[in-house]
């Protein structure tokens, strides 16, 4: 039966679906129920065969609802990753009523960008503000009541594949799910994995799953940028398994049990064994010779991320360096190569969460889906606040306008401070 007090979110990964299905905000969030299910029919943030990716979500869908023992009745907070994800500054601009800034004149400033054309085939995702002018003098994080004759705002408008998205509402619905809102896999993964103080700082949160590394780069508590580069954990696996003849279910098994994206000392007793692709003969593999076919893929991934961010991968610009989430977040040394390669500390990013099934689901895995749950509450957990001066403002972006399913408000006692 259906409880309107619990939420469902869904983390579209190539590297599996997974579902949250809880209750309550913030630090009171509590997980009831997740569920898993292999990624069938989808790859890169694509839907590949609708009735295929749409057995494969409604089974994550009825694992979380059969654990939490009540029905998520469709309604679902679902993420959106893939390099068709693309990214642009942009600034509108108001003429200011009665002399002082108030929410109306706040609204409209915003409003004003979803005017600007933006390519055919593309949808808007979402605004996310990052710097108020008055008069052309910026640096304004809340204009509220300050005096002026222009209000403008610049935001970071994020869009989506019109398609892509068009396949994910059909792909959804043949699994009975209404999706809530969409939202960037990286900005979810990113909030549910980064402090107050590293956003603020300057930071990079990667959401490296097995098709893509959907990414949001972070300064003075904002988004700045956010989009993905085509690479991830099945790219690995393609490699071990064409090296050592082995099937890709079996070459992502090594992977997870003996890989490194280190160069692994030589240790002949460490060695595992693995069938061959005619699932019957077995061969040892050797750590050390694992590595030599993981490292310079990894290698390689990390290359195009820098590539991709060539004026903001440095440790000047983002001083807190990088926080990796996802399936990729699991491979041992990531964190210390991708240190040694992007030149900038980096470390794996879990979710701040310690309640019901916390051995299970606070990991880098699901930090996806705890992102979405925090997004959508409007709330984060523990030190982990949104920018709140524009707290509203940013979930009207990420979510656009009202919706009849929305989850209870959050408690009212709940300050936003500027």
């Amino acid at each position: 039966m259906a409880d309107s007090g619990i939420i469902g979110a869904l983390d579209l990964g190539e590297g599996g679906f997974k579902v949250l299905a809880a209750r309550g905000t913030g630090a009171s969030l509590a997980v009831e129920g997740f569920g898993v299910a292999d990624a069938r029919g989808f790859a890169r943030g694509r839907v590949t065969d609708i009735n295929a990716a749409a057995e494969a979500v409604a089974s994550a869908v009825r694992q979380a609802e059969v654990m939490a023992g009540c029905s998520l009745d469709g309604r679902l907070v679902c993420s959106v990753g893939g390099d068709h994800l693309g990214n642009e500054i942009k600034k509108g601009h108001v003429k200011i009523q009665g002399g002082a800034v108030n929410r109306a004149d706040i609204d409209l400033a915003i409003d004003t960008l979803q005017a600007f054309p933006i390519p055919a085939g593309r949808s808007i995702l979402h605004v996310l503000e990052q710097e108020f002018f008055i008069d052309g003098k910026g640096k304004i994080r809340n204009p509220l009541g300050m005096n002026g004759q222009l209000l403008e705002v610049e935001a970071l408008v994020v869009t989506a594949e019109s398609n892509v998205i068009a396949n994910l509402d059909a792909c959804l619905a043949k699994a009975n799910v209404r999706p809530l809102r969409y939202m960037s896999a990286a900005l979810a993964a990113g909030f549910a994995t980064t402090t107050k103080d590293e956003r603020a700082m300057g930071a990079v949160a990667l959401d490296w799953g097995c098709g893509t590394c959907d990414y949001v780069v972070f300064k003075d508590e904002y988004a700045q940028r956010c989009a993905a580069v085509p690479c991830g954990g099945i790219d690995i696996d393609r490699d071990i398994a064409k090296i050592f003849t082995i099937t890709l279910a079996a070459a992502r098994q090594v992977k997870e049990r003996i890989g490194s994206a280190e160069q692994v000392p030589v240790d002949s007793d460490a060695s595992v064994e693995v069938k061959d692709a005619d699932g019957v003969t077995t061969k040892p593999i050797e750590p050390h010779v694992l590595s030599m076919a993981i490292a310079p893929r990894v290698d390689e991934m990390l290359e195009s991320l820098r590539a991709a961010l060539p004026a903001e991968l440095n440790k000047d610009a983002l001083p807190a360096g990088a926080v990796v989430a996802g399936g990729m977040a699991q491979l041992a040394g990531l964190a210390a190569v991708a240190t040694s390669e992007l030149s900038l500390k980096a470390r794996v990013g879990r979710p701040q969460y310690a309640g019901a099934h916390a051995e299970d689901v606070a990991t880098s895995e699901f930090a996806t889906c705890f992102g979405l749950l925090q997004l959508w509450s409007g709330q984060e957990q523990g030190d982990q606040d949104l920018p709140a001066s524009g707290l509203l403002r940013w979930l009207r972006g990420v979510f656009g306008g009202g919706s009849s399913d929305q989850p209870p408000s959050p408690a009212p006692n709940q300050e936003q401070q500027p």
